[in-house]
């Protein structure tokens, strides 16, 4: 009996110490992904380690998956051109997240909301998985179906009564991060793809809570994009889904006023290189939101002076900070949105050799290689068209883009007029 029983305490000393080493080993991993893929990723090193230790004590399918998560950000860390084992763990991944989430939405809603609602978050833990690595291992196209079936499950996750919009700063400032991540991702992708957001959110907000954005967490150290910009670019898509280019001019003074005001932190950094970085990202992002408020919201064309000026302050940030993964994987977005509006040859291919550096050796359909097809598209049809971009375009070559096969190395030549 006593042989049994030290037989028994060997094996679990041994399991403890195999789980340990997985453990440390995710840890590694899911840290080694932070750097890679997040803004600020001191900021949220005790919560990843939080959620780790929580997640593998939960359940062996939850230890499962997080170490399946962990393999994949290795792969795709180490060479965006992940090799078939990758591609296979990310459908994986992509194909749990659409069955957690079709659950949910196939169930009828609780009448009891204190019921309901933790429901449907619990259902968003494996959408944000594949939203956070979306950038290098799913394309534009299936993180468009994911969001779409995730549209309705979100939505119930929201203590707004249905009949109510959902407020965007209640979200950034009390909402569990999935939520916030929803709906950055549903603000956002708007800009590069001109189709209209899921959801219309209330923006409004007072003096106080528009301060509390500025100096609170929110997703600024995810993307580096700051909260207050989110806000003004939700403001703007809401504007444009409502009204078009037809906006009291008052409206469109008051968010010039709010984008030229806005104020961040650099955030935290013994690495003065670093803390120049992200200030550039942040003040890239603010030329990112004029050039769509006047493309978008006032129809301006690229060779409108307003639009002309922010085109130029975008690249003279730019040209000023070193390429690199970081800061070019946080500014993928921002010059998705300036390069429509870029006009002169330079600045297209400052433009585009930093994308094609972080599309280099990526799969075809990752949203650098997507952002470089259809840019590339509206340079050569506003070139042969004689004439400047204006917003509309982007539509019309996200549209065409499914079916180009063009030619993405920048090219020395002076030919983009």
């Amino acid at each position: 009996m006593r042989r049994v029983t030290r037989c028994l305490l060997y094996y679990k000393v041994v399991s403890s110490l195999h789980l340990l080493d997985k453990l440390h080993l995710t840890e590694l991993k899911d840290a080694r992904w932070a750097n890679f893929s997040v803004f600020e990723p001191s900021r949220i090193a005790y919560r990843l380690r939080d959620n780790i230790l929580g997640r593998f004590s939960n359940s062996q399918t939850s230890r499962n998956r997080i170490i399946l998560i962990a393999n994949a950000i290795t792969a795709i860390g180490r060479d965006t051109k992940y090799n078939a084992r990758s591609t296979s763990i990310v459908a994986m991944l992509y194909d749990e997240a659409q069955q957690s989430i079709g659950h949910v939405a196939s169930t009828q809603p609780s009448a009891r909301r204190e019921l309901d609602i933790p429901l449907a978050s619990k259902a968003f833990d494996h959408l944000v998985e594949m939203l956070l690595i979306q950038c290098w291992a799913i394309g534009p196209r299936n993180l468009m179906g994911l969001m779409h079936a995730a549209a309705p499950v979100f939505r119930r996750a929201c203590p707004e009564p249905p009949e109510q919009l959902v407020s965007l700063p209640r979200i950034l400032l009390e909402a569990e991060f999935h939520l916030r991540q929803f709906a950055e991702s549903d603000v956002l992708l708007t800009l590069i793809s001109g189709r209209s957001m899921f959801f219309k959110y209330d923006v409004g907000f007072t003096e106080e809570t528009w301060d509390r954005i500025a100096v609170e967490d929110g997703l600024q150290w995810l993307r580096g994009l700051p909260g207050q910009f989110l806000i003004l670019l939700a403001w703007i898509n809401g504007l444009c889904e409502e009204f078009g280019t037809n906006v009291d001019p008052q409206i469109v003074a008051g968010i010039e006023n709010r984008v030229r005001d806005a104020r961040f932190t650099p955030g935290i950094s013994s690495d003065p290189i670093l803390t120049v970085r992200r200030l550039a990202v942040k003040e890239c992002w603010r030329q990112t939101v004029y050039v769509y408020l006047y493309m978008a919201l006032c129809g301006a064309g690229a060779d409108d002076p307003r639009v002309a000026r922010a085109v130029k302050a975008f690249t003279r940030i730019i040209n000023g900070v070193k390429p690199g993964h970081n800061p070019d994987n946080f500014l993928l977005i921002p010059m998705h949105v300036v390069g429509v509006a870029a006009r002169r040859r330079q600045d297209r291919d400052s433009i585009r050799r930093r994308i094609f550096g972080l599309q280099k050796g990526a799969n075809s359909g990752t949203p650098p290689h997507a952002a470089l097809i259809k840019l590339t598209d509206i340079w050569e049809r506003t070139r042969a068209e004689n004439r400047p971009a204006v917003w509309p375009d982007l539509r019309i070559s996200a549209m065409r883009s499914t079916c180009r096969n063009v030619n993405l190395q920048p090219r020395s030549s002076p030919s983009d007029g």
